[in-house]
């Protein structure tokens, strides 16, 4: 039988693993994939990742390829991988694609979160996929600054060493500009859940939208449209001393190493007052890592979706 080319959808908790990448100093996702896959199919296989998430880092819909001659029906390869799989590692979706499908050759937009919980004490039950900060941060500030992001920029600034990563250079999605550090983002997005509704999550339904705060200084915005979180930006002013869950949701054409952990720790750095909103511009002019703000640390980051324009 003809060689068969799988595609998965893949969810994981990075909490325990050393990133995506099989490397020889710890266990990775791609490691415990290989395993169950080896178990389901009693034959080596190699997996190719759409997206190398760094240790700590989660994912909700990271994309995986790997070829075979078996007979499974391509839908019950989930199935029968998460038998296998461990309880923070799971497939949510499998399929068959050409046999010529990669992700690193096709067109893809990529959509990351990076979680906040901004009130006056820690949540264990948050501790593992968000970063807690206890300091009131100005969310209005930090939406004007993260709109600032939208568009084809140089991102040298924010990029860890400066470089490229994600093997972006094979992509022929604006192949010219991905030989360096220049990427497109389509959106960039503030949102807030009010922090009564993290407090009382025992009395909120599970499908409730992130409260919005009304304002007449609220940001006007008019994001892209880019994978399933849906919700207003944030606005200037709230009753309540603290914000609840802050999420920074970016989708583009591609990321550099860290960017989005150096975009969050620089709209941080907003939210408290040490850089101002328009200063933005400024650090992606400068081309030098040390212009913009901290990295932020790799649990509050999710890779949400990723997206095949021209499946």
């Amino acid at each position: 039988m003809e060689k068969r080319r799988i595609r998965l959808t893949i969810a994981y908790d990075g909490t325990a693993y050393c990133g995506w990448q099989i490397q020889p100093n710890g266990i990775t996702v791609q490691q415990v994939l290989n395993n169950a896959l080896q178990n389901v199919l009693k034959a080596p296989v190699r997996t190719i990742g759409a997206s190398r998430t760094d240790a700590g880092v989660h994912a909700s819909g990271n994309v995986v390829i790997f070829d075979t001659d078996s007979r499974i029906p391509a839908d019950k390869f989930a199935f029968a991988l998460n038998t296998w799989l461990p309880a923070d590692v799971k497939v949510q979706a499998s399929e068959e694609v050409a046999p010529d499908w990669h992700p690193h050759f096709v067109d893809s937009i990529k959509t990351y979160e990076y979680r906040i919980l901004n009130r006056q004490m820690p949540d264990p039950m948050q501790r593992l996929d968000s970063l807690f900060c206890y300091y009131r941060l100005d969310l209005a500030a930090m939406q004007k600054a993260a709109q600032l992001f939208v568009g084809t920029h140089d991102f040298a600034s924010f990029a860890a060493g400066g470089g490229a990563t994600e093997q972006a250079e094979q992509s022929n999605y604006e192949s010219a500009e991905k030989h360096g550090t220049v990427r497109t983002i389509y959106r960039a997005d503030v949102l807030c859940e009010d922090a009564s509704t993290i407090n009382t999550a025992m009395r909120t339904p599970a499908s409730a939208e992130p409260a919005v705060l009304d304002s007449a200084d609220a940001v006007s915005a008019a994001p892209v449209t880019a994978g399933p979180v849906s919700a207003a930006p944030v606005s200037a002013s709230t009753p309540s001393p603290y914000h609840g869950m802050i999420r920074f949701v970016v989708s583009g054409n591609g990321f550099l190493y860290n960017m989005v952990r150096i975009m969050a720790g620089t709209l941080l750095e907003v939210g408290k007052g040490a850089l101002a909103p328009d200063s933005i511009p400024a650090i992606l002019a400068a081309r030098s890592r040390e212009a913009a703000g901290p990295t932020a640390p790799a649990h509050g980051l999710r890779l949400v979706q990723i997206e095949y324009p021209q499946k």
